[in-house]
């Protein structure tokens, strides 16, 4: 059947390179740092995951700071949504393209 791989636009980051990598399931977010009660939750779409990691770095322990990696534009993950929403933190949405494709408004159509 077709394959197709895609290269990261950017330098791999070596952030994550010592952490076990979950196994890819269609539709399902990877939570890379979870706190109870967050102010912001960031859901990063490619690269854009490791920006949020650095952002929340930035913020220090000025906010509380939840990073997914959404790794996939559909379907959405409703679950990992629900979970960011639901505890009344501030969703940001990053993907590394200037102009979004509409398969990364979906979580847009969730809310």
């Amino acid at each position: 059947g077709l394959s197709a791989v895609r290269y990261p636009r950017d330098a791999v980051s070596e952030r994550f390179a010592d952490v076990d990598c979950p196994p890819f399931e269609l539709g399902r977010a990877r939570p890379l740092l979870t706190v109870d009660q967050a102010d912001v939750a960031i859901l990063g779409y490619g690269t854009m995951a490791i920006t949020g990691m650095e952002t929340r770095d930035l913020l220090g322990d000025e906010y509380a700071v939840s990073v997914y990696d959404a790794r996939f534009a559909k379907p959405v993950d409703e679950e990992a949504l629900a979970a960011m929403l639901g505890a009344d933190s501030t969703a940001v949405c990053t993907h590394d393209r200037a102009v979004p494709p509409r398969p990364r408004l979906a979580p847009l159509a969730y809310i």
